[in-house]
């Protein structure tokens, strides 16, 4: 980050959920500036401008090789959220975070999972009217306060509907 330039280094063991977790940052941050220029220096790619990005580390020099963990094994962080009114209120509260067990989840409730790239809105088969019309809200304000607004996709995931194959994924 340069100021008026940003520069995404993509290492040459770089998985493509690691570039586009780049690119998304990248992205975000040239939209609150209000454009800049943006350049991606690609280790097995060399282009023109890769001088003027390794110009700032002293000239280019030998890269350490990385982990070579496939994309399938990075270990992503995934957040869980209950949206309940259990109370009389609707609430919105932080429940557990990393490795999500599926015994998190109770059908009374609503919950939304950030995992990263995607957030889920899981909706249990007792989940009161209220909680569902607020789900899509809260997922949505969600994205705003704590992915800068980034445009991520929400999956809404029916209790009922949702297979062994989608609770690994998510979970």
């Amino acid at each position: 980050d340069l100021g008026e330039s940003l520069f995404q280094f993509n290492g040459s063991s770089a998985g493509l959920f690691e570039k586009h977790k780049g690119g998304e940052v990248v992205s975000r941050i040239k939209e609150q500036r209000g454009g800049c220029e943006t350049w991606v220096v690609d280790e097995s790619d060399p282009s023109d401008h890769d001088d003027a990005f390794w110009e700032h580390f002293g000239g280019k020099q030998d890269i350490a090789e990385g982990d070579s963990a496939s994309d399938a094994e990075v270990d992503i962080c995934h957040k869980l959220y209950r949206l309940s009114d259990e109370s009389g209120e609707l609430t919105f509260e932080f429940i557990a975070e990393g490795k999500l067990e599926r015994t998190a989840l109770d059908s009374d409730d609503v919950f939304i999972i950030d995992a990263q790239h995607t957030i889920f809105v899981w909706i249990g088969v007792g989940a009161s009217e209220q909680e569902k019309g607020g789900a899509m809200g809260y997922a949505q304000q969600y994205i705003t306060e704590n992915h800068g607004g980034l445009p991520l996709s929400i999956s809404l995931l029916q209790e009922r509907g949702v297979s062994n194959d989608q609770y690994k994924r998510i979970l």
